[in-house]
């Protein structure tokens, strides 16, 4: 159930999405499974950082990519890796580069939370005490959307448009329990 609804978030973002657009992922379980069910029509629209740890790539790194390119350019990250770039939103803010930041948040380490269990049979500081992300976007003078998980066909489309259509980035917060 939990992998279903991973690849429900990866459908309709991609059905949201011009075909050449670029994701740019973070190092989080719905990233992982986006290199196989995330198809592409262009080549460099999809950038993963595979192997290396790096938790908060994807916002800078999408920033970077908006401003080398006319293609939409979204950012994909999970909760803990967001809290590791954030500040970088003050420079996307500045220079006014609009991307959207898609942030999924369950609260924790979730990654970790498996890796600990396989190796230790317990998960310990894999919980994560959140800001309001909506909140937290508009603290640096980003635009903030809350979207809810059960309402994904409708309000994440919506969102991505109208993130698109400012002149700052987004946070669009999905919370989700997968």
């Amino acid at each position: 159930a939990d992998e279903d609804n991973r690849h429900r978030v990866l459908r309709v973002l991609r059905e949201s999405l011009d075909d050449d657009a670029v994701v740019v992922n973070d190092m989080t379980k719905l990233c992982y499974e986006g290199r196989n069910r995330f198809p592409m029509e262009e080549p460099g629209g999809f950038h993963f950082p595979m192997g290396y740890g790096t938790l908060g790539f994807s916002p800078p790194a999408a920033f970077g990519a908006a401003v080398g390119t006319d293609r939409q350019v979204v950012g994909l990250v999970g909760d803990g890796g967001f809290i590791f770039t954030v500040g970088d939103l003050a420079t996307a803010v500045k220079y006014d580069i609009a991307v959207p930041i898609v942030v999924l948040n369950d609260d924790s380490y979730d990654i970790l939370e498996d890796v600990q269990r396989a190796q230790y049979g317990r998960t310990m500081a894999t919980d994560i005490e959140n800001p309001d992300f909506v909140a937290l976007g508009e603290a640096f003078g980003a635009a903030g959307q809350r979207v809810a998980f059960e309402e994904l066909e409708t309000e994440l489309p919506a969102a991505l448009s109208a993130a698109f259509d400012r002149d700052r980035p987004t946070v669009i917060e999905i919370p989700v329990e997968f």
